[in-house]
């Protein structure tokens, strides 16, 4: 068994890369193959929504277009039977960097529904659009 974990921090030794050690190490126990990877080691941006990747037919359809550092960890990935991914909490949210990697739309992911997503969208972006106006205006308000 191959079990992959991606640090999503910028720091190689503290927090999330000892828990993702220990992960691994607890995997390790079991006779798993183990593998930690930085991905702040690594050149990418993540989706540039190119859709190269869902051209039907195209050369690049089911795998992403552009030449970067995920390219070949993305084949990787694939054939891992495991991933563990570990990042600290920056504003809310987990780093950029995860943030860019775990982008579902980089890759042709058929467990994803289109149509419910589209659906959503429809939904509930108008409301995001008028929550981001509201905070605009609450700024200039208080300001």
């Amino acid at each position: 068994m191959q079990v992959l974990a991606f640090n999503g921090s910028p720091r190689k030794k503290w927090n999330t890369a000892t828990l993702l050690g220990k992960a691994l190490a607890g995997a390790a126990s079991q006779g798993a193959a183990t593998e930690l990877i930085h991905l702040y080691d690594l050149r990418f941006t993540g989706c540039i929504s190119c859709f190269k990747c869902k051209t039907i037919g195209g050369k690049s359809y089911g795998r992403c277009a552009v030449k970067d550092d995920l390219r070949p960890l993305l084949k990787r990935v694939e054939a891992a039977d495991a991933l563990i991914l570990g990042s600290p909490i920056y504003f809310g949210t987990v780093s950029g960097e995860m943030r860019s990697f775990k982008d579902y739309t980089k890759v042709l992911v058929t467990r994803f529904d289109q149509e419910h997503k589209a659906k959503r969208r429809q939904e509930v972006f108008s409301q995001d659009c008028r929550q981001a106006f509201d905070l605009g205006a609450r700024l200039v308000r208080q300001g």
